[in-house]
This record gives structure tokens, sequence and C-alpha cells, in this order.
């Protein structure tokens, strides 16, 4: 695996973690 793999494969789990954060954050904020 090429650092280039792992760079990619660390953004698109920082995102992963992003989508998640904003979606509770959503939830909660309807939810309160």
């Amino acid at each position: 695996m090429s650092l280039r793999d792992f760079e990619e494969e660390e953004e698109e789990k920082k995102q992963e973690r992003q989508r998640e954060t904003a979606d509770h954050l959503t939830t909660d904020f309807n939810l309160g």
C-alpha cells in the first residue's frame, strides 16, 4: 500500500467522521 493510498483512506475516514458528527448535531438540534 503506497503512502498516497494511505493518505486517501485517512481523508475518507475523516470526511466520514465529519458527516456522522454533522448528522448527530442535526439530530440533536431537531430534538431540542
